[in-house]
């Protein structure tokens, strides 16, 4: 039988973590994942490696079973056999935008055909990347890869919605079950083909922090567990010239972690400042990804009285690596080079005071 498993590896995105991960693997896979220049493409590779080792210290499975791996995104997907000899492929992609010229240069006649008959845009894509995880699975189990055209085999669906070989290739005419999946998040797709003769139900979710991996424990200062959120690390630019209307803003902030730009709607929740979203200490725990927008947000504190034409200098100890100031939703700066102090000049004119 061939069982499927799921993970996510958005832990991995923490130095610390990647590490402490990254020391388990063997050598081979250590060189594979420093080839790679991308933070989450080496979380990829080190979490799919993880999670393998994880069912077969659940299920024990011997080093030499049937299995393959595949990631996209924050997931990892392994498909494993407890027979011998027989072929396994496995597929997960995020789903996203529809790709129809991809469709249209790689996917079957028929199979465009049914991708175009979808109701909206949504649906052809989903009807896309059905194909797409059901052709990249098959290519993994004949470990041919893109050297196997995929206009040699093509897939159909039972009354029953499992989908099926309807063409296969001439060399590969033996028996394959296919399975496909809707990852619970609703934002991927997988799918599994095995010469085996039978698939488990649905995949299996996977926590790689939990019992059978690794259980990281977080180690704090004494200072850290006596940390003040309403004073936190008060201190003042310029001692020598400190003033008494000077009011610092470390404390709770809220944030919100961005795919795109502008203000977002929405914010995600709270973040403890100075420390980065990345420490402990911020309470969020999240590498930022070098595509993504961090947004900070507060209003300032009552202390900040809005005397009309009264000015006040907004520092910012550092930044990495650019940054953009808003007070009221109005642009009042912008600056860029990590570990370097700047400042922005506000005038009050309305009782409104917030800043991102």
């Amino acid at each position: 039988m061939v069982n499927v498993w799921a993970a996510d590896i958005t832990p991995l995105l923490i130095e610390e973590i990647y590490r402490a991960y990254y020391n388990r693997v063997p050598k081979w896979r250590k060189e594979k994942a420093d080839k790679l220049r991308n933070v989450a493409d080496r979380a990829r590779s080190v979490g799919a490696w993880i999670l393998w080792e994880k069912i077969q210290e659940m299920t024990g499975l011997p080093e030499d079973a049937v299995f393959n791996l595949s990631h996209s995104g924050k997931y990892v997907l392994c498909a494993c056999s407890d027979r011998k000899g027989v072929q396994v492929g496995c597929d997960v992609e995020m789903t996203g935008a529809l790709r129809m010229s991809v469709a249209e240069r790689y996917f079957c006649p028929s199979e465009c055909k049914i991708i175009r008959a979808g109701a909206d845009e949504k649906e052809q894509a989903e009807w896309f990347y059905r194909f797409w995880v059901l052709k990249e699975s098959f290519m993994k189990a004949t470990r041919r890869g893109m050297g196997l055209d995929m206009r040699t085999y093509e897939f159909a669906w039972r009354p029953d919605g499992i989908p099926y070989m309807r063409k296969q290739p001439d060399e590969y005419p033996g028996i394959y079950l296919c399975r496909e999946y809707e990852l619970k998040q609703g934002d991927a797709r997988a799918a599994v083909i095995t010469t085996d003769d039978e698939i488990g139900g649905d995949y299996k979710k996977s926590d790689l922090l939990k019992k059978g991996c690794m259980n990281m424990r977080q180690l704090k200062t004494k200072w850290a567990d006596n940390i003040n959120e309403k004073n936190v690390l008060g201190e003042y630019p310029r001692p020598l010239m400190r003033r008494k209307s000077y009011v610092n803003l470390n404390g709770v902030w809220k944030y919100a972690i961005k795919d795109t730009k502008g203000f977002p709607k929405k914010m995600n929740g709270d973040i403890l400042v100075p420390f980065s979203p990345e420490a402990a200490l911020s309470g969020v725990r999240r590498q930022l990804k070098p595509d993504e927008f961090l947004w900070y947000k507060r209003s300032l504190p009552e202390e900040i009285r809005p005397e009309s034409g009264s000015r006040w200098l907004l520092h910012f100890g550092a930044v990495d690596q650019c940054a953009v100031v808003y007070v009221n939703g109005k642009k009042q700066g912008k600056h860029v080079g990590g570990y370097l102090r700047f400042h922005s000049m506000l005038r009050m004119h309305c009782k409104k005071k917030e800043i991102h």
